[in-house]
C-alpha cells in the first residue's frame, strides 16, 4: 500500500494466496447442494472475483470430465477475506469436482494490484445414499412365508421418504404390491417391510426401494440415485410327517372278508364232512372272540389317532397366534424406536 503520510509511493508487492477452502482437496462425502468457498492471506479486490451480477471466470467450478464451468454465483466478502461460489443448481451426486481459483495477470487480485500466484485447485465427490445389505439376499430360496424384507443404507436416510411408497414388496407376476407395514430404524439405518399377511409358499417375490426424486433420500434430501431392487423365493409347502396311518376302510373290508371265508370254511366243513356240531361251536366262539378284539382295537387305534389330530391342530393355532403377536410386538417396537 501507499504511505500517504510520508509522500511514498511505495506499493505492497507480496502476492495474496489462498490460506483454506472448503470442502477440502480429496473430500469424498459431500451433499449435492454443497457450496464452495476459498478464504484468502489477505483482503482481496471483489471486481477481481465477481462481477456486480455474481458471475465469475476467476473462481470456478467444473465437473469431471467437462470443460465447461457449472453455473453458479460468486461473491466475496470482504470481512472474513472468504470467496463463496454457489451453484445454480445441486450438483450431480458420486461425481468428482474441481474448484478453481485462477492465479496470474488474469486471475483474482488484492487492492495493490498484486496477482494471486498461481492457480489454486482442489478437487471433492458428491456422493448419494446407497442400500448396502438386504434381507433376504438376492437369489435367496427356501424362506419362510412369514419372512419380513429388509433394507440397510449407507448412511442415515429421512424417515419421512421411507414408506410404503418408496419400500415395496410384489409378488412376480402381478404389478400390485402387497399390503404392509413400513419402518426405518435411525440407529440401524434399517427399513423393514412386514407384509400383513403370510406370503405364498413355494413363490417369488421382489422387493424394491424407489430412487430418484419420488424416493427415499437422505438427510440432506439426497435421494438414492436409482431404484434397488431384490427377489427371492418362498420355501415348498412341507408335507405332514405324522407317520404312517391305518386305512381303516381297508381295515374293515379286510377283516370282513377273512370271516366271509371263515363262514363259508365252517359251512363247507358241515356239508361235506362229519366235524360234530360242538367242534363248530367252539371254532365259532373262536372266530367271534377273535372278531371282538379286532373291534377293539380298531376303535381304539381310531380313537388314539383322532385325539393327536385333535392335539396337532390346536398347536398348530397357538403357534399361528403366537407368531401373530410377535410379529404385532414386533412392529409396535420398531415403530417406537423409529419414531
Amino acid at each position: 500500500m501507499a504511505d500517504v503520510r510520508n509522500g511514498d509511493n511505495r506499493q505492497d508487492q507480496t502476492p495474496p494466496n489462498v490460506q483454506s477452502v472448503f470442502p477440502t482437496g480429496g473430500q469424498t462425502d459431500l451433499s449435492k447442494n454443497t457450496t464452495v468457498t476459498a478464504t484468502f492471506s489477505e483482503a482481496m479486490d471483489a471486481s477481481t472475483i465477481a462481477d456486480a451480477s455474481g458471475a465469475s471466470n476467476t473462481f470456478t467450478l467444473t465437473e469431471q470430465g467437462a470443460t465447461t464451468p457449472v453455473g453458479a454465483t460468486v461473491g466475496y466478502d470482504a470481512a472474513t477475506k472468504k470467496a463463496t461460489l454457489d451453484p445454480s443448481a445441486d450438483l450431480k451426486a458420486n461425481t468428482i469436482y474441481t474448484a478453481t481459483v485462477k492465479g496470474g495477470t488474469s486471475g483474482v487480485k488484492d487492492p495493490a494490484g498484486n496477482a494471486l500466484a498461481e492457480d489454486e485447485t482442489w478437487s471433492f465427490t458428491t456422493v448419494a445414499p446407497t442400500v448396502g445389505i438386504t434381507a433376504p439376499q438376492d437369489g435367496a430360496t427356501g424362506e419362510a412365508i412369514s419372512t419380513n424384507a429388509e433394507a440397510t443404507f449407507s448412511e442415515s436416510m429421512d424417515p419421512n421418504t421411507v414408506s410404503r411408497s418408496t419400500f415395496t414388496l410384489t409378488e412376480q407376476g402381478t404389478t400390485q404390491p402387497l399390503n404392509a407395514e413400513v419402518s426405518y430404524e435411525t440407529e440401524t439405518k434399517k427399513a423393514t417391510l412386514d407384509p400383513s399377511a403370510d406370503l405364498k409358499a413355494n413363490t417369488i417375490y421382489t422387493a424394491t426401494v424407489k430412487g430418484g426424486t419420488s424416493g427415499v433420500k437422505d438427510l440432506a434430501d439426497i435421494p438414492l440415485a436409482a431404484d434397488k431392487s431384490w427377489s427371492f423365493a418362498t420355501a415348498a409347502p412341507v408335507p405332514e410327517t405324522t407317520g404312517p396311518r391305518l386305512n381303516f376302510n381297508l381295515a374293515i373290508i379286510f377283516v370282513a372278508l377273512a370271516v366271509f371265508a371263515y363262514v363259508v370254511t365252517i359251512v363247507v366243513l358241515l356239508a361235506f364232512t362229519k366235524l360234530e356240531a360242538a367242534a363248530v361251536t367252539t371254532v365259532l366262539g373262536t372266530l367271534l372272540a377273535f372278531m371282538g378284539t379286532l373291534a377293539g382295537a380298531y376303535f381304539g387305534i381310531k380313537s388314539t389317532q383322532d385325539a393327536t389330530d385333535k392335539a396337532k391342530g390346536q398347536v398348530e393355532e397357538a403357534n399361528k397366534n403366537t407368531e401373530a403377536a410377535n410379529k404385532r410386538t414386533e412392529r409396535a417396537y420398531r415403530a417406537q424406536r423409529g419414531g
